[in-house]
C-alpha cells in the first residue's frame, strides 16, 4: 500500500489552512466600521465593491467543493482520486434594482472537474463515494430563474433542478447514500439534481404559520443530461412532463429546537420500457427483448431534520438528527429506494465551537424484480455472479472549521455488501471533503 500520495494531499491542505488562518504581523488597527457581509469569504469584500454591489441589489458568490477518496481496504485496486465542483452565482434583488417588491433573479454556472475513484478502481458500488462527480465534467448553467414572493407564498419560473425545492437536504456526508436530495440519486433518470437544470415552474403556498404546500411542473427532457448540453435553452416536452408535490411542516418545540418535516412525491408522464419484463412478460435479462411499455413513472419520499439540543450562544452544543427515505416505481426504476438516518453535534471539542462531528448509516438497493431476473439468469446458467440486493453504508466525519471560509471534513466510509452483493467483502473508503467560500 502506498501512503505517499494521500499524505502529500493532506499535508497540502493543512499548509493552506495554516496560511489562511495566520494573522498578518505588524498590522495596525483599522477604524471601527460596519462588518462586511462578505467578511467570512476568502476574497473578502473586494475593497468595499462587493458590499456596494449588494446594496444596489447584486450579490456575487463563489464556492468550491472538493472530495478526495481512497479505498483503503476491499477487493478492488487501491487509488486516491479527487473530484471537485466550482459554483459561481449572481443574485439580483429585484426590489433594490428595479423596484419590484418581492422579486429575485438567480443565475448560477458550475463546473465539475477532477477524477473519480470509480473511474480507476472498479468499486462496483450502488451509490458513489464522491457525490460531486458525475453528469459530465463540464460547465453548466445550473440556475437561471426568477422568483416572485407575494402574501401567502411565492412562484418560481426558469431553469432549475427539481431538487432545489422538492426533497432538498444537506450534503455534509461524502457517501451519496447519506448526502443531499435522495430522489435524484435513486430515480436519476427522472429527477435531476444540481448541477443539471431544466425548464420548470414551482408554486409554494403558506397554508399555515408552520405549514407550506408546493407544486412543481418541469419538462421531461433527457437532453439536459448530456454533457454537450450544459447551456441548453431548448424547451422540449416531447417526452412529457414531470409533476412534483410536497407538503412541509417546520415546527419549533422550544427555544432553538427547530424542525423540518417533508413528505412528497412525483409523477412523470413519459412512456418508458419496463426495467425487468419484456413485451411478452418474460424476463428481459433472459430474452434480450425490449421491455414492456409502461405509461408514467412515480415515486414517494420523506425527509426530516430535528434539533434535539439547542446551540449555546457561540453555536456549540447543538445536536441534530435527520432522516431521508425514498421508494420508487417498481415497474420503471432499477433501484428500489434508500433509507438514511444520521446525527451531527457541533462544538464537540472545547475551544472549537464551529467544528462538527457527524455519523450516519443508510441502505440502498436494487428493485426486487431486477434481483429476481438475475436469479433467473443464474438458474438458466447465463449468470455466474450472485444476484444483487441491498448495499449498506456507515460514515463518520469530523468537520474542522479551519477559517470562516474553509471547512475540512475528513471522513471514513464503511460499505457492507458493495454493489448489493453478499459475496463481496466490506469496503473501507477514507475521504476528505473541503468546502471553500470565495
Amino acid at each position: 500500500m502506498h501512503f505517499n500520495q494521500p499524505v502529500r494531499r493532506l499535508a497540502g491542505v493543512a499548509l493552506l489552512t495554516l496560511i489562511g488562518g495566520a494573522p498578518a504581523f505588524g498590522q495596525t488597527a483599522a477604524p471601527t466600521a460596519a462588518p462586511s457581509a462578505f467578511s467570512g469569504t476568502l476574497t473578502g469584500d473586494w475593497g468595499g465593491l462587493r458590499d456596494r454591489l449588494k446594496d444596489g441589489g447584486l450579490t456575487l458568490t463563489a464556492g468550491e467543493i472538493t472530495e478526495t477518496a481512497w479505498n483503503i481496504d476491499g477487493d478492488t485496486p487501491q487509488f486516491v482520486r479527487t473530484s471537485g465542483q466550482l459554483s459561481l452565482g449572481a443574485t439580483i434583488d429585484a426590489d433594490r434594482m428595479f423596484g419590484i417588491e418581492g422579486g429575485k433573479f438567480q443565475i448560477t454556472i458550475s463546473n465539475r472537474h477532477g477524477n473519480a475513484l470509480t473511474n480507476d478502481s472498479p468499486l462496483g458500488v450502488i451509490q458513489q463515494v464522491q457525490p460531486v462527480y458525475g453528469r459530465g465534467q463540464v460547465w453548466r448553467l445550473s440556475q437561471f430563474w426568477y422568483e416572485q414572493s407575494f402574501p401567502g407564498g411565492s412562484v418560481k419560473l426558469g431553469r432549475m433542478s427539481s431538487a432545489e425545492d422538492f426533497g432538498s437536504s444537506a450534503c455534509d456526508f461524502q457517501n451519496l447514500t447519506l448526502c443531499g436530495s435522495a430522489p435524484g440519486h435513486i430515480a436519476h433518470d427522472v429527477l435531476y439534481n444540481f448541477p443539471v437544470s431544466q425548464w420548470g415552474a414551482r408554486l409554494k403556498l403558506n397554508v399555515a404559520r408552520e405549514h407550506t404546500v408546493s407544486v412543481g411542473v418541469y419538462e421531461s427532457n433527457p437532453e439536459n443530461l448530456r454533457p454537450s448540453q450544459g447551456f441548453n435553452f431548448e424547451f422540449d416536452v416531447d417526452d412529457g412532463f414531470l409533476t412534483m408535490v410536497e407538503t412541509a411542516w417546520t415546527p419549533s418545540f422550544g427555544e432553538g429546537l427547530t424542525g423540518s418535516y417533508k413528505i412528497g412525491g412525483w409523477y412523470d408522464t413519459a412512456d418508458v420500457p419496463d426495467v425487468a419484463t419484456d413485451v411478452n412478460g418474460d424476463w428481459r435479462a433472459l430474452t434480450g427483448l425490449p421491455g414492456q411499455e409502461r405509461s408514467g413513472r412515480y415515486g414517494f419520499y420523506a425527509n426530516a431534520v430535528q434539533t434535539l439540543r439547542a446551540p449555546e450562544a457561540d453555536g456549540s452544543g447543538a445536536i441534530k438528527v435527520y432522516m431521508n427515505a425514498i421508494v420508487t416505481d417498481p415497474r420503471t426504476n432499477t433501484l428500489q429506494g434508500k433509507l438514511a438516518v444520521g446525527a451531527a453535534w457541533t462544538g464537540p471539542l472545547a475551544g472549537r465551537p464551529k467544528d462538527e462531528i457527524g455519523f450516519a448509516v443508510g441502505a440502498s438497493g436494487y428493485n426486487p424484480r431486477i434481483t429476481d431476473s438475475q436469479q433467473a439468469q443464474i438458474e438458466a446458467g447465463t449468470r455466474t455472479l450472485p444476484a444483487a440486493g441491498r448495499e449498506y453504508v456507515a460514515e463518520v466525519y469530523y468537520g474542522f472549521r479551519a477559517t470562516p471560509w474553509l471547512t475540512l471534513r475528513p471522513n471514513l466510509q464503511l460499505i457492507h455488501h458493495p454493489g448489493g452483493r453478499e459475496d463481496r467483502p466490506d469496503m473501507l473508503v477514507g475521504g476528505l471533503k473541503t468546502v471553500w467560500t470565495f
